[in-house]
């Protein structure tokens, strides 16, 4: 594992930026004062309590924030606190929006900070600051250069005090679209050491304007003395000692048919875990060590056979079924029953549903609302919520906590789920890592135990249980299951072991020092606005990612990383090639890289090598989408529309979006994936993406400029891509509609079309 720590702020010029774009102090009489009015209703809190009025916040914002011509104020709200800073009094939301007629064209939000009027936060939304020029005007580099001009005119006494935050460079790609806000963060720095929980992010588009701006910064937090107690070398033998690779099935990612795709056996680990700088200890992000224990199922058998399938409950055998499991109040009156039948398998088997609420007492007693569901077909409770009560009511003021000790509550949940799933029994265990007991009286008591499906001592990723315990009374509160069908392996192979696994799930990150405290210390506040207590900043070592690789997976038998959505092997981290550099086409073919439209083989992406048909549909679809590889991702339960691309192949997601896009059509039912694509065709997917097909096949609307215009069937959408650039003729005027496209021309063709794209379709300014 490498450890590397940054520290260096990004020292950038502004000036020349900084001078084409307006100050964020300018003043618009338009929306002073005497103009304005809160909407009707009370602000929530006292606004009385606040030292800044409501006249001076609404002053102070059209100070802090550029208010183009048209904006008025619309809704001003007062809150006694916020999550983004602490303050003794509150803080002033302001909302503002510019209409033409009854069209939303902009909305502008703004928090100030009550005590002293000093700009918290705003957002500018809508058309008005949409930037749909691409490529964007302002690239990353220069986003980082205007965020650094803000940050000295925002925040001029904490600039020196923050360091620039790389997360969003590191996973950074070049947009395939104009509409683009580059997030800007800079970290507090004390010592020398980030302090992530305090913060300052402008955002950018990409006309280069600040669109976005937050501070999160908190200055009663204390801090650490340096040095810590553990260095960095031994900080990292205590991860590796302290941190336990769990072996787990995962489900494919986009989630298909559950009976159709096995799942995928996998080392993970929790990388969210922290190392105490000072005892060596793993800890979470409450603050409290790890619990590394074992997930041991309740039962060693199961304590009852499964229900049969197919049940088909009627609503009194199933309100029969609820009684018998949880508490339902004698009083307790049916407010609602619906039934509901999800399919969700490919071969059409569904889970029918039938969904009950109770009302029990009254509102003026506390009345108690409960709601509980019940699988129709076999039986299982699915859900339980006992006691959502109205927020004004006697029985929801906070009362002398009840809870029971943890051990007890644990014997009791396991108690219960052994009466609800005793056919599940031997299957699940209490994962302690998540298991919540909060008695405290600071805050609302809870308690809340989960439980971890294990099927042959092989933890499953989302599938178990949990019970809630009533913090007043600690009573049953809650309930929740969920099981899929899954067909899991009887077997486990033979796995590549923990020692090895530690070594490649830690391979993808470094540790780094920081400051850190616990989310209930940070937010606490005693009444009046007060730090009870002042939180307190320790040092700790943080996993931080060293690659933006998405949605990957450790293989348990082979040690391979491979794609949670298709199971390829792949390696971390952003995708290279060997034969592209200085290639006339690199700059387009690195874009399609970027976002895995064009795959490699060894290291090399053969760029003068004719594309396939399913590797253009590929490719189009995801530049067509924004960079978006997940849209348009179909569940297997939908049969594959061509007989050469099953639902299991790279090419399924992608070729059946395209055709539901019309982009393609079904035809014979062969698609011929691995064919090679001509130039013609080429051009009549391009045209069809922008919409113009129709409009291409009217006859002689087009002139069609090249000199094989004889040999080409779809003139009018030859005529289309070359006259917006997209596609060009040969030197000779000809534009060989046969030729075959190679990966290169391909990547250039669709660059172009995102160019083209941009500035031709009008949109309304409401989307």
């Amino acid at each position: 594992m490498s450890f590397k720590k940054t520290s260096a702020v990004f020292v950038l010029s502004t000036a020349f930026l900084l001078s084409s774009l307006p100050s964020v102090y300018a003043n618009d009489a338009a929306n002073s004062a005497s103009t304005v009015s809160s909407k009707a209703g009370e602000p929530a809190g006292d606004p009385s309590q606040a030292k800044i009025t409501k006249e001076e916040a609404i002053r102070l914002a059209s100070q802090a924030v550029t208010m183009e011509e048209g904006f008025k104020l619309q809704n001003i709200r007062y809150e006694s606190q916020s999550y983004l800073v602490q303050t003794e009094t509150g803080v002033w939301n302001l909302y503002y929006e510019k209409r033409s007629g009854e069209q939303m064209m902009g909305s502008i939000s703004v928090t100030l900070n009550a005590d002293n009027g000093r700009l918290i936060s705003f957002n500018k939304g809508g058309s008005e600051w949409e930037a749909r020029t691409y490529p964007p005007k302002v690239n990353l580099q220069q986003a980082k250069e205007l965020a650094e001009g803000f940050l000295a005119k925002l925040n001029p006494e904490e600039k020196d005090q923050v360091v620039y935050n790389g997360d969003f460079e590191r996973d950074y790609r070049p947009p395939l679209n104009g509409e683009i806000r580059y997030p800007i963060r800079f970290d507090r720095q004390v010592n020398g050491i980030p302090f992530p929980h305090d913060s300052l992010t402008f955002q950018i588009n990409g006309n280069g304007q600040l669109v976005g701006y937050e501070r999160r910064w908190n200055p009663s937090v204390s801090f650490q003395a340096l040095p810590p107690a553990i260095s960095q070398k031994n900080a990292d033998e205590a991860y590796r000692k302290g941190m336990k690779p769990l072996l787990q099935y995962l489900s494919p990612i986009p989630y298909k048919d559950e009976d159709d795709r096995p799942p995928y056996l996998a080392y993970t680990f929790n990388p969210y875990n922290l190392l105490d700088a000072k005892t060596g200890e793993l800890i979470g992000e409450k603050g409290a060590p790890v619990q590394a224990a074992a997930l041991k199922t309740i039962s060693d058998k199961p304590l009852a056979e499964k229900p049969a399938e197919g049940q088909m409950l009627t609503k009194e055998q199933a309100i029969d079924r609820v009684k018998a499991l949880v508490p339902i109040p004698a009083d307790a009156e049916l407010q609602n029953a619906s039934f509901s039948e999800n399919f969700r398998t490919k071969n059409g088997s569904s889970v029918p549903t039938w969904n009950f609420s109770w009302k029990s007492g009254s509102d003026a007693k506390g009345g108690a609302y409960l709601s509980a569901s019940v699988n129709a077909s076999n039986g299982d409770l699915m859900n339980y919520n006992n006691g959502i009560r109205p927020l004004d009511s006697e029985a929801a003021k906070p009362e002398e906590a009840k809870l029971p000790d943890k051990d007890s509550l644990r014997a009791a949940a396991i108690d219960f789920v052994k009466k609800v799933l005793p056919h599940y029994a031997d299957q699940l265990a209490v994962d302690e890592a998540v298991f919540s007991y909060e008695p405290s009286p600071k805050g609302t008591p809870y308690a809340y135990v989960p439980f971890k499906r294990v099927v042959n001592g092989v933890a499953t990723e989302s599938e178990g249980a949990s019970v809630q315990f009533d913090g007043q009374t600690g009573g049953l509160a809650g309930f929740w299951s969920n099981f899929s069908t899954i067909a899991y392996p009887s077997d486990i192979p033979k796995v590549m072991g923990e020692e090895k696994a530690e070594e490649r799930l830690l391979s993808r990150y470094r540790l780094e020092l920081q400051y850190f405290v616990p989310a209930t210390e940070y937010i606490i506040l005693k009444e009046g606005g007060k730090p009870d207590p002042a939180p307190s900043a320790r040092l700790v070592y943080r996993l931080v990612p060293t690659d933006a690789s998405p949605n990957l997976f450790l293989d348990a038998v082979t040690g391979e990383w491979k794609k949670r959505e298709s199971g390829q092997v792949t390696t971390p981290g952003k995708p290279a090639a060997s034969d592209i550099d200085g290639h006339w086409a690199e700059r387009e073919l690195r874009l399609m890289l970027d976002y895995d439209a064009i795959d490699t083989e060894d290291g090399k992406v053969t760029p003068d090598q004719s594309i396939t048909r399913g590797e253009m549909i590929k490719m189009l679809m995801i530049a067509i989408r924004g960079g978006d590889t997940y849209a348009g991702m179909y569940d297997t339960a939908r049969s594959a529309s061509f007989k050469d691309v099953a639902n299991g192949s790279t090419f399924y997601p992608y070729v059946e979006a395209a055709l539901e896009a019309k982009l393609i059509d079904r035809g014979t039912g062969t698609f011929d994936p691995e064919s090679r694509i001509s130039r013609e065709d080429l051009a009549v997917l391009l045209v069809r993406a922008l919409g113009y097909n129709n409009l291409a096949d009217q006859p002689d609307l087009f002139n069609l400029k090249v000199s094989d215009a004889g040999a080409i069937t779809h003139k009018g959408q030859v005529a289309i891509v070359t006259s917006l650039g997209i596609m060009s003729p040969g030197d000779d005027g000809s534009f060989e509609p046969g030729r075959e496209v190679t990966r290169a021309q391909a990547a250039v063709a669709f660059h172009r079309y995102l160019e083209k794209r941009a500035g031709l379709t009008d949109r309304s300014p409401l989307r």
